[in-house]
Order: structure tokens, then C-alpha cells, then sequence
């Protein structure tokens, strides 16, 4: 087990969800944050980051495409600034026939002893709206095969109807330990 670095705080949910779950997130997130925090693409091998006001434009423009963005706090000069919440997109693959949903994930690690005090408090805000957000748009619905709930997922209404709609679709994580869920109603 991983012990914390004194200081850091951090927090992480296994996301499912689909195009139209990230539209409404990220809509939700641009609506309540108002300004106050862009996504950021990130480029090929470091290359020049990309901002934007919506996650979809952000996950669009990062290298590879699709695959992740970053939320950050606007800083008082207007310039993007501080740590960042980390927004990876879930997958579509096909595995023995069936299709199947992976995991992404919504994250964040910072030390806020290392953050001035409007950083700090901006970042603060970011992170409960971002969470907010995620809550309003997704579901606890996601369990093991035995039907027991799996802490720290979610699944997005649009997900869930996907889901509903194919019995032999499947959801998976990417971890290390490669486990099968199911759908909870």
C-alpha cells in the first residue's frame, strides 16, 4: 500500500462514461466555474499546452485525441495557474465478441503549503465544483459480478443507457488487477 506524501491531498473516482456524459460535465463544470478555470490539452512529447473553455474542445485537441485533459485554476493575472484536476476519458473496446466500456477517471494530487492563498482557495472551489458536477452527472450504479457496489465508481446517465440497451455489454477497469462490473440498477 501507497502511504500519502505528508501534505499532498488527493482524491480519484473510476469514471464510464460516454460522449454526451462529457458534454454534460463539462457543461456543467463551464457553467458553475464561470472563467474561473480552463481545460488544458496537452501536445505530443511536452509540446505547447492548449486551453480551453469546454472539456470536450480540451479532450479534442490533446495528443493523442480523446484521451485527456486537465482543469486549471485561472490565476489573478488571467493566466492558467497551480495544480490540476485531472479529467481521463473513458473507452470503447471490443473483447471476445463483447463491447466493453473501460474506466476512465476524474483526479486530483496537490500540497497546498505550496500554493498561495488565492491558488489555494481557487483550487479549493474547483475541486468541489468538478465533484459537484461529476455527481450531478453520473450514477453509484456500477458493481461487481456478485452485485456488491464498487466504491469510488461511477457510471454517467448516458453510459447507463448504453449499458441497458446490449445485456452483453460489459464495463472494465484499467488497472492492474483487471476486473469485470456490471451494471447496478
Amino acid at each position: 500500500m501507497r502511504l500519502p506524501e505528508p501534505g499532498s491531498r488527493s482524491r480519484q473516482v473510476e469514471l464510464y462514461m460516454v460522449q454526451e456524459d462529457e458534454h454534460a460535465f463539462g457543461a456543467c463544470v463551464a457553467e458553475r466555474l464561470n472563467g474561473q478555470a480552463v481545460w488544458m490539452a496537452t501536445g505530443r512529447s511536452g509540446g505547447e499546452a492548449s486551453y480551453h473553455q469546454s472539456l470536450c474542445e480540451a479532450l479534442d485537441a490533446s495528443d493523442p485525441p480523446g484521451v485527456q485533459a486537465f482543469l486549471r485554476v485561472v490565476g489573478a493575472s488571467g493566466v492558467p495557474t497551480g495544480p490540476v484536476v485531472q479529467y481521463q476519458a473513458s473507452s470503447h473496446d471490443v473483447r471476445d465478441g463483447a463491447s466493453v466500456l473501460r474506466n476512465g477517471r476524474l483526479a486530483y494530487r496537490w500540497f497546498p503549503s505550496r500554493e498561495t492563498d488565492f491558488i489555494a482557495n481557487q483550487f479549493n472551489n474547483l475541486v468541489q465544483v468538478a465533484w459537484q458536477c461529476m455527481l450531478a452527472c453520473t450514477h453509484p450504479h456500477v458493481g461487481l459480478m456478485d452485485g456488491t457496489p464498487v466504491r469510488g465508481a461511477r457510471i454517467g446517465t448516458h453510459a447507463k443507457a448504453w449499458m441497458l440497451a446490449d445485456p452483453s455489454r460489459m464495463l472494465t477497469n484499467r488497472g492492474a488487477r483487471y476486473h469485470v462490473y456490471k451494471l447496478l440498477r
